[in-house]
């Protein structure tokens, strides 16, 4: 028979908000709730490094593509303002 472990934790006097999260479900709830709460913080830097890489292929990728954008401007990229306004709102989304 595996040993099940159990683990507990007592609350201070700064945890009015844990209180107020955990004081309103049943046992069984609470457990699960702690649980799931547990293994999504576990994740959590996995998914951050995953979002990390992405946003650096994003960068690479605009990088790549913003010089061949000015290229293509109508009048052969005279026109930087477009290009501009572009490249600066492609910068914004990179930064939400």
């Amino acid at each position: 028979m595996v040993a099940i472990k159990t683990y507990s934790f007592r609350l201070g006097k700064d945890d009015e908000d844990i209180q107020k999260t955990l004081g309103s479900m049943s046992g069984s709830a609470r457990g699960k709730y702690m649980k799931d709460a547990i293994r999504f913080y576990g994740n959590l830097g996995a998914e951050i490094r995953l979002l990390n890489e992405r946003i650096a292929e994003l960068s690479t990728a605009l990088e790549v593509t913003q010089p061949r954008l000015r290229q293509t401007m109508p009048g052969g990229g005279d026109d930087g303002a477009f290009a501009d306004i572009l490249e600066t709102s492609i910068d914004d989304l990179l930064r939400m």
